[in-house]
């Protein structure tokens, strides 16, 4: 029996629209986690948990609700997450709001509202990262580049691998790690059965 050769497989180029959903789908998800346990976090060491009933419908739908619905399109989906990117992206978006916060904290941009303790050009963001206590701020920074965002994409990357299956270019192969390669699957050259045909 004669043996062909399959046609070798081309590399075929993502389109720029699908690279940028991929990016801003490797930013979301993580840092929507990132940003919902800090409110979350930052609440709870505030306020008794008896308060728990004056919170608002649209924070609790915001910091709550909008988590679920997050994490249930994240595993409906079909869309990869791979450690390393999703890392190397919610890193890179971590820095970039970083300093923006002290663009808007040095160039006394404000708020649209007042806020308590400041003057209205000079109310921070988020009152929870406020540039005029630089030291807490910082700590939180540091936190979120090198504890959050590693530990979430890694959330990620495995609930991606486990839920939701395998997104490897071979059919059958699988993903060693569970929580997604930084490393380019190789592709092997598949030989077809020519009297079969």
């Amino acid at each position: 029996q004669e043996m062909l050769p399959f046609p070798a497989a081309r590399r075929v180029e993502t389109p720029t629209l699908v690279r940028i959903e991929l990016v801003l789908w490797h930013i979301v998800h993580p840092f929507s986690l990132i940003v919902k346990s800090l409110y979350w976090a930052s609440w709870v060491l505030e306020n008794p948990l008896e308060d728990l009933q004056k919170i608002s419908y649209l924070d609790f739908y915001t910091h709550g609700f909008g988590q679920f619905w997050l994490l249930l399109s994240f595993l409906l989906s079909n869309v990869p997450f791979v450690m390393c990117t999703g890392f190397g992206w919610c890193v890179t978006y971590a820095l970039i709001f970083i300093a923006w916060s002290l663009v808007h904290f040095f160039t006394k941009i404000g708020t649209p509202e007042p806020c308590d303790g400041y003057l209205q050009n000079e109310c921070p963001i988020y009152s929870k990262f406020d540039w005029h206590k630089p030291q807490l701020t910082t700590v939180i920074a540091l936190l979120v580049c090198l504890v959050a965002c590693p530990v979430v994409c890694t959330f990620y990357a495995t609930l991606a691998s486990r839920c939701r299956g395998r997104h490897d270019v071979q059919e059958g192969s699988e993903n060693k790690t569970g929580t997604g390669d930084c490393e380019e699957p190789k592709v092997e050259e598949i030989t077809v059965d020519a009297t079969a045909l």
